[in-house]
C-alpha cells in the first residue's frame, strides 16, 4: 500500500518528499471516464488534484497535464481534492 500523503515527520516539520506547489489544468483518466483537473502540487511520488466527480479512493487512473502523463491510484479522496500514488514503474527510466 502506498504512503503518499500520509506525514510521518513532527508535528510542524517539513515532509521528507520535496513538493512542488503549481496550478495547472489537466485531465484524469479511469474506467469511469475523463474529467478536467487542476493539478494542486506535484512530487516524484505523487500529485495533488482538484476537481468535480473524480475517481474514488482505490481507482487507477491515468494523469495528464502539461508535462505530465503518468499512470497511479487514488489514495485519498477529500471533497474535490484527490492524493494519487504514482506507480513505482514511473520513476524508473527508460531502457
Amino acid at each position: 500500500m502506498s504512503r503518499f500523503g500520509e506525514r510521518n515527520d513532527p508535528i510542524g516539520g517539513c515532509r521528507k518528499i520535496a513538493r512542488q506547489s503549481i496550478s495547472t489544468p489537466g485531465s484524469v483518466l479511469s474506467i469511469d471516464g475523463s474529467r478536467s483537473i487542476v493539478v494542486e502540487d506535484v512530487s516524484r511520488h505523487g500529485a495533488r488534484i482538484c476537481g468535480h466527480h473524480l475517481p474514488v479512493t482505490g481507482r487507477r487512473v491515468l494523469v495528464r497535464a502539461d508535462g505530465l502523463d503518468v499512470l497511479g491510484c487514488v489514495v485519498w479522496a477529500r471533497f474535490r481534492q484527490r492524493g494519487i500514488a504514482f506507480d513505482t514503474d514511473a520513476e524508473k527510466p527508460a531502457g
